[in-house]
């Protein structure tokens, strides 16, 4: 009778624990989801829940085997084995825009804290599930907000001798952010000279005469177009 009052104790923290799985990848899956990524609602509550009952099954391995075993081997896979999912939510968009990172890294994240909800660590799970859920919600209103103050510019320069390439690249640095560079045939066709086809970032309120200004009146740069 008392083998039974302890199955029954261990049966309903278990289903706590896979409960409380699921509604952490629900949290961070609505989120997801409310953004049309990929991965959404379904997506975290399977990957969550499914995490828990991995970890769980190796700890009832190990009780079973009388600690034969290591009960987190098990679920060591997972956090390998999530990465080849994550991947399938990364769209690489040109050489500098890759979409899908944070709901990759959310997936790895949810599948720790399933991990960390069936081997019964509730209250470090659930902190890391707030702080996933605020990071991925509330930051990427900062982020947004940011990135809405910046203004890109492409740009052709070209440069009157190769040999003040990284003199040229690094005064650029000081002054904007480069976020897109390819060095190219110069357009003037001048023996020497050096086409670079790059976009820079600058602050809200920059327009596009000014930055041509700027560009042009370093003593290096013969040529400062918009590139079309």
């Amino acid at each position: 009778m008392g083998h039974e009052i302890v199955f029954d104790y261990e049966m309903v923290e278990a289903i706590i624990r896979i409960l409380l799985s699921a509604g952490a990848g629900a949290l961070i899956g609505a989120e997801r989801m409310m953004r049309g990524r990929a991965a959404g609602l379904r997506t975290h509550i399977i990957v969550c829940v499914g995490s828990a009952l991995t970890v769980l099954i190796g700890i009832y391995a190990y009780e079973m085997m009388g600690g034969a075993i290591d009960p987190l081997r098990i679920g060591a896979q997972v956090v390998s084995g999530i990465g080849f999912l994550g991947v399938g939510t990364i769209l690489i968009r040109g050489r500098s825009e890759v979409k899908g990172l944070t709901t990759a890294a959310g997936l790895w994240t949810t599948a720790a804290i399933g991990l960390g909800f069936g081997a019964g660590c509730y209250i470090l799970s659930a902190l890391v599930t707030i702080i996933t859920f605020v990071t991925i919600f509330l930051v990427a209103r900062i982020e947004r907000q940011l990135e809405m103050r910046r203004k890109e510019f492409q740009m052709y320069l070209e440069i009157d001798d190769v040999i003040y390439v990284n003199e040229v690249f690094d005064w650029l640095q000081d002054h904007y952010e480069i976020d897109e560079l390819d060095v190219t045939a110069p357009r003037t066709a001048i023996h020497g000279n050096v086409g670079v086809e790059l976009v820079l970032s600058t602050k809200e309120g920059a327009n596009a005469i000014d930055v041509k200004e700027a560009v042009q009146s370093h003593e290096h740069i013969l040529l400062a177009l918009e590139s079309i």
